[in-house]
């Protein structure tokens, strides 16, 4: 046993050693996990640990679970599917179970996601939770979606900061698709108060400046989203679609935003990068 501190230019450490058959506890010997280990404060007494086991079945479990996570992430949902299913198979292990929910919700599947995430429900764990409340999200499911979130929020568990954001993103989502903006506002306005580059949040206030029928607010909060979101393709897509539609439907939009391109506002900035964008989009270099 080992003892060592958590850096915070050490946040994925957890993995590599994992993978090296090195494990992380904290001093009361609770093994952390990955999300464990990212959400801890800065110093935090914790030890490594090695642990024997059988190495060549598990080797060959994590490089399948590696390859897995790498065909989810470049969208071959069919080869990181197939691959979660093999390691589930020969093992039940949580890792794989998320990473096949995962998946499916990814694949525009919520319905076999959300068979997979009513398994890992009896862990009651913060992550799990929100998984289920995503697929239940998906498939329309408001209220159980409400209780999953609120319940997840209620974990004391030392998880990532931005995943508890997201939550709170999630639950206002929600509130707002049952026509419940005031309540929705409030999580909103928690999230970007630490975090003010939040896109989801983002989203979300425009969304609802658009319902309260305030077109100056939500043209300046989407362009701002489309700065902090530019270098993140996916992202990027669905806020510039936001304001393209924001734009498209405000007869008086080319007003506001030539308004903000002649003004001394910070958003001024903001326009001319989503001009810029729009106009490289159509071959006008």
């Amino acid at each position: 046993v080992i003892p060592c501190f958590r850096s915070k230019y050490e946040a994925k450490t957890s993995t590599v050693l994992r993978e090296r058959m090195w494990f992380l506890e904290d001093s009361d010997g609770r093994r952390l996990h990955a999300d464990d280990w990212l959400g801890l404060e800065a110093k935090s007494d914790v030890f490594i640990v090695y642990e024997k086991r059988k190495a060549k079945e598990d080797d060959e479990i994590f490089e399948m679970l590696n390859k897995a996570n790498e065909a989810q992430a470049a969208k071959k949902f069919a080869e990181a599917k197939q691959l979660f299913e093999s390691i589930l198979l020969r093992k039940n292990y949580p890792d794989a179970e998320r990473g096949l929910a995962e998946t499916l919700l990814l694949a525009g599947k919520p319905e076999k996601a959300m068979e997979v995430a009513r398994r890992l429900e009896k862990n009651e764990s913060l992550i799990d939770l929100y998984l289920l409340a995503r697929c239940e999200s998906a498939t329309g499911q408001k209220e159980a979606c409400l209780e999953h979130c609120k319940e997840a929020l209620s974990k004391e568990e030392n998880l990532n900061q931005s995943i508890r954001e997201d939550i709170n993103i999630l639950l206002a989502w929600t509130l707002i698709e049952m026509n419940l903006t005031g309540d929705a506002l409030g999580f909103v306005e928690m999230v970007l108060a630490k975090n003010d580059q939040h896109l989801e949040a983002l989203r979300c206030y425009a969304k609802i400046a658009h319902i309260a029928n305030k077109p100056d607010d939500e043209i300046k909060l989407l362009l701002r989203a489309v700065v902090h979101s530019s270098s993140l393709k996916d992202h990027n897509k669905l806020v510039r679609r936001d304001l393209a539609q924001a734009l498209e439907f405000d007869p008086y939009a080319m007003q506001r935003l030539e308004t903000i391109l002649n003004s001394t506002d910070s958003y001024a900035a903001s326009a001319y990068a989503f001009l810029a964008t729009v106009a490289k989009d159509f071959g006008a270099i």
